[in-house]
């Protein structure tokens, strides 16, 4: 088993003046390397497409790996404690921060307007680490968060991030194709301070089991909390989307916009709740998940939910779940286009909505042509 320093030496060389690269996690110098061996650096693949995968580790600013001594936090236990227990109690501010060994406080550097956090899960481990990102204010930064995972790993980090007053929050969830072999669990918690805005995209596809949870607190007047997802499930693959949007202050604004496209006997899961207390007023909430269903014995099961102690406000949600539309299979057909390009290019329409006029458009756009085999423009 090789030290975290004989890795670097092998493969990298002495880089330690060209580059910072921080390991908040590291309890003892031995890891498990069964991801990271020498068919690793000879990969071509990275989110980025930069070139090989190893870039993607050097490249990022916090690196955490996964470990024998790994602690097993419950994703049910979390269920029951969220929404109030980590913001009411003040989590992140005790001194029990400092006792949680899996718990990571990242302030992002003035410096700085990317940052970027690689999660690894080697063969068999497990991968539950905990880490807090605060942006301050006036801010507007883009986090870019990885996921590499291996056969039979188990990957279930906690990312919360709160957005400083009138700054602007972008998280780019990325899972490589090639590298998402295990279980992927991650929870994510946004809370948006005053006149802010966070937002997380993601594109994923071919991952056996994801459940990604997500939980926004809409803290602030006038803050604004964006969720645009893509899944595109194939097999016998499984995702489970868990939502729950608070909003807790006047003039606060959210929007859900979900796309899921299920083939051969895969199946889709949605849990969405939006919460307004009785201090929302004027809020405006928007909720909607649209589903493919494209395999004889491929499911979609959605469940769009409203609690609401305040009614000067406007919330919507709703679910629009079918199979491809015969009118534009008919025009595409009657303008020439061959049968096998005529689903892509559905598809290719279909999964780019939510990416449309975002500063990342190209880079949303060009994953899903990947996935879907398609060079549609």
């Amino acid at each position: 088993m090789k030290t975290l320093d004989a890795y670097f030496q092998e493969y990298l060389g002495d880089r330690s003046n060209d580059k910072a690269v921080i390991f908040p996690n590291v309890k003892s110098e031995e890891y498990r390397y069964s991801m990271i061996v020498p068919k690793l650096a000879s990969m071509a693949l990275d989110p980025f497409q930069k070139g090989q995968i190893i870039d993607v580790l050097w490249e990022s600013d916090y690196n955490f790996f996964s470990d024998q001594q790994s602690e097993f936090f419950s994703l049910m236990a979390y269920d029951q404690l969220s929404p109030y227990f980590f913001r009411h109690k003040n989590y992140f501010k005790q001194a029990s921060i400092a006792k949680d060994p899996l718990f990571y406080n990242i302030k992002f550097p003035e410096s700085r307007d990317t940052m970027t956090i690689t999660f690894a899960g080697s063969k068999g481990s497990l991968m539950d680490k905990k880490v807090y990102i605060c942006v301050g204010a006036n801010r507007k930064v883009k986090i870019y968060i990885n996921f590499l995972s291996e056969h039979s790993s188990l990957m279930m980090p906690l990312i919360f991030v709160e957005a400083g007053a009138y700054s602007h929050v972008e998280v780019i969830y990325v899972v490589p194709p090639l590298f998402n072999r295990g279980v992927i669990l991650p929870i994510y918690e946004f809370i948006a301070q005053k006149n802010s805005h966070i937002s997380l995209q993601t594109f994923t596809e071919g991952i056996e089991f994801h459940r990604l949870a997500f939980i926004g607190y809409l803290a602030g007047t006038e803050s604004h909390i964006d969720l645009r997802t893509g899944f595109c499930l194939r097999g016998k693959e499984a995702c489970d989307l868990y939502v729950r949007m608070f909003h807790e202050a006047p003039d606060s604004t959210s929007n859900q916009m979900i796309k899921a496209s299920t083939f051969d006997s895969s199946t889709m899961n949605f849990n969405g709740q939006i919460y307004a207390n009785h201090e929302a007023k004027n809020i405006y909430a928007y909720q909607m998940l649209k589903g493919m269903l494209l395999g004889e014995d491929s499911q979609i099961f959605a469940r769009p939910q409203l609690d609401i102690e305040y009614f000067e406000l406007a919330c919507s949600h709703g679910v629009s779940i079918g199979g491809f539309d015969p009118e534009e299979l008919f025009y595409l057909r009657s303008r020439g286009v061959a049968d096998k390009d005529v689903y892509p290019l559905l598809l290719y329409g279909f999964f780019a909505e939510p990416f449309m006029e975002l500063d990342l458009e190209d880079f949303w756009i060009s994953k899903i042509k990947t996935a879907l085999g398609t060079e549609a423009s």
